[in-house]
């Protein structure tokens, strides 16, 4: 997808997570929790899901790139071949704000 950042990132990864998260997110109208009127809509939990893949991505490119500019292969050693802590979560310092985001957006929360 971005060679000079995140070489071993593709776009056949992405679409496949994308692809499967979306279908994935289209069966959460099932849990007896979101049975009401706002959540009770497929198209919203799809919409949930892309935003939250696409920021998701972002946050791998955004640490790989911190990391290529301190000439650094991994952010720490507790997990070593790992890349470290920071590759464990860098995703979700993205998708969780974007994803609150788009329910605040939507009126759902906040």
């Amino acid at each position: 997808m971005w060679t000079k950042v995140s070489p071993k990132k593709s776009w056949e990864g992405f679409l496949g997570g994308l692809i499967s998260t979306l279908i994935i997110s289209w069966f959460f109208i099932k849990i007896p929790y979101f049975q009401d009127d706002i959540f009770n809509n497929p198209y919203i939990w799809v919409g949930f899901a892309f935003v939250v893949i696409v920021a998701g991505t972002l946050g791998d490119f955004a640490e790989s790139m911190l990391k290529r500019l301190a000439n650094q292969k991994d952010s720490g050693s507790i997990l070593p071949g790992h890349g470290g802590i920071f590759d464990r979560i860098d995703s979700l310092l993205f998708a969780i704000p974007a994803g609150f985001i788009y329910w605040v957006i939507l009126g759902i929360y906040g």
